[in-house]
């Protein structure tokens, strides 16, 4: 077993900013060092959104008996050379972890951490004899998750939002976006392709339409992961494939956040669950990172979530973490889901103005009606519902253009008539036009218990805008279309027609027949 020595009293922390480490090619990263002035363990944060920021968590992991190594990654802040965000990190990484690893200061172990694309940094960094763990919060999984997400269809505002705010420049933008889109909320109805000239503000690195973009690759490796992300993250799904290859050691957390972890709430981030919801994540850290310095058993469950509805904790040795049965809910043509009535369902679906994407703090119960989205609704639940993992729609439907989207969107219903987004999806139909066929949309993953008295809500749209890239419906590519047309999408309801499948678990209080 490792020794670790207890941290001793700090009253004077050495602090060396403004440090340079000079890569092979000559170029230059800005990096500081907060230590205690004997050799400790390292906390290694390569980020792109300004080391100077870390001052505060520095000081604290310095208290604790910890070095922390804070380093601006090439091209961004004060560091040298080209910001090419997925570019570099690897041999950047590799290169900082052994200058850290030859240090007088370090006593030979290595923690990358991070969130976001520093979690990215972090994952990224290859396997070393001084690397002992990984703290990865939310990490982004790479240019084309970033894009596409777990689908084919481009994620419109998601991808810009993050290419226009961190992606081009030396250092981030908060708050451009926003206020362009304010004054400029038709704009991201152009064709993708025609946005660069368009936007207040340069892509910078953004990848051109038709770029490949390999997702990113893991296999797992022998260093343990501390991981952290929410039901809200744009990137949970792949999170949890990171989660499925993680060595042994390994803590998988799952919150109601949307992104960052400790950033105020915002109205578009995610609703606020309230204290249930809360966890003391600091010392979530520290706990699991000196059980992995000392090899002494770790005091963490290795899977902890939040269940969405009765808003409570689960913890696991796996996930799922309970045995899954598939249920099968039939939309009826009664807009009733689980309904037997037999029957078809259609709506308009008109690029020029498509179904707005709701925020997950939206009460959905407060919109507007519109007449180009079809929702189906359950009865109430006699008994709260429990489900894991993604619930997909099997849709039966056509159209009468040759190309459409499909969308669904889940949420639930509270007993007062609130109703939330639990999540949505979107796929491209390129074979609309003809008979009915079936289309697979799944969903993305969740963690939910509905109490007894919720109902569900399913919506089936063509459109859900800015989340999605507009279809034209006439065939054309997405990306750099020249001309629209209104369409309009039938599905076939009631036995043999669609259906909506949850992982519901096999120990849940009610399930349907």
């Amino acid at each position: 077993m490792s020794q670790r020595v207890a941290p001793q009293p700090i009253t004077s922390p050495v602090v060396a900013a403004d440090q340079w480490l000079t890569l092979a090619d000559g170029v230059r990263l800005a990096t500081d060092i907060y230590r205690p002035p004997w050799p400790a363990p390292v906390i290694l944060r390569r980020t792109p959104y300004n080391r100077r920021t870390m001052v505060e968590e520095a000081l604290l992991w310095v208290s604790l008996g910890y070095a922390f190594v804070a380093q601006d990654v090439r091209g961004r802040g004060d560091s040298e050379g080209t910001w090419e965000p997925g570019q570099h990190e690897s041999d950047d990484g590799e290169a900082t972890l052994r200058w850290i690893a030859h240090q007088p200061w370090c006593d030979g172990r290595v923690i990358a951490s991070g969130w976001s694309y520093e979690g990215f940094a972090a994952l990224t960094l290859p396997d070393h004899p001084a690397l002992v763990a990984r703290i990865l919060g939310f990490p982004f999984p790479g240019a084309r998750a970033l894009r596409y997400g777990e689908g084919t269809v481009v994620r419109l505002a998601h991808e810009l939002w993050w290419w226009l705010t961190h992606g081009s420049g030396r250092s981030s933008r908060p708050g451009f976006v926003e206020a362009m889109f304010a004054q400029a909320p038709a704009l991201l109805q152009l064709p993708p392709a025609q946005l660069p000239t368009r936007l207040w503000g340069q892509l910078g690195a953004w990848p051109p339409f038709g770029t490949s973009l390999p997702p990113l690759t893991w296999s797992g490796g022998r260093i343990p992961l501390l991981l952290l992300t929410g039901w809200y993250d744009a990137f949970v799904g792949e999170a949890l494939r990171l989660w499925q290859t993680a060595p042994p050691g390994s803590t998988l957390v799952v919150g109601c956040w949307a992104s960052a972890l400790n950033q105020p709430l915002r109205a578009h981030c995610a609703r606020n669950f309230g204290p249930a919801a809360e966890l003391p994540l600091g010392d979530l850290q520290v706990a699991w990172l000196e059980a992995i310095l000392t090899g002494a058993p770790s005091p963490l469950p290795p899977v902890q979530i939040f269940l969405i509805g009765t808003h409570r904790w689960v913890t696991a040795k796996h996930w799922p973490p309970e045995p899954l049965r598939a249920c099968s809910f039939p939309l009826g043509a009664d807009g009733q889901l689980g309904s037997a009535t037999p029957g078809s369902c259609g709506f308009p679906s008109d690029p020029t103005d498509p179904v707005p994407t709701p925020f997950p703090a939206d009460d959905l119960a407060q919109r507007p009606p519109r007449a180009d989205q079809v929702a189906f609704l359950s009865a109430p639940l006699p008994a709260p519902l429990r489900w894991y993992g993604s619930p997909r729609l099997e849709l039966t439907g056509s159209s009468n253009v040759p190309s459409v989207d499909w969308l669904a969107r889940l949420a639930y219903r509270e007993p007062d008539g609130r109703t939330f987004l639990l999540g949505e999806s979107l796929v491209e139909d390129c074979t609309a036009l003809g008979p009915s066929h079936q289309v697979t949309i799944t969903l993305p993953p969740q963690a939910v218990e509905l109490p007894a008295g919720s109902r569900l809500l399913l919506e089936v749209a063509g459109s859900s805008f800015p989340g999605y890239a507009i279809n034209p419906h006439t065939g054309q590519p997405r990306e750099n279309w020249l001309e629209s047309a209104p369409a309009h999408q039938w599905l076939l309801c009631g036995p043999g027609g669609s259906r909506l499948i949850l992982p519901v678990a096999e120990a849940s209080p009610w399930t349907p027949a």
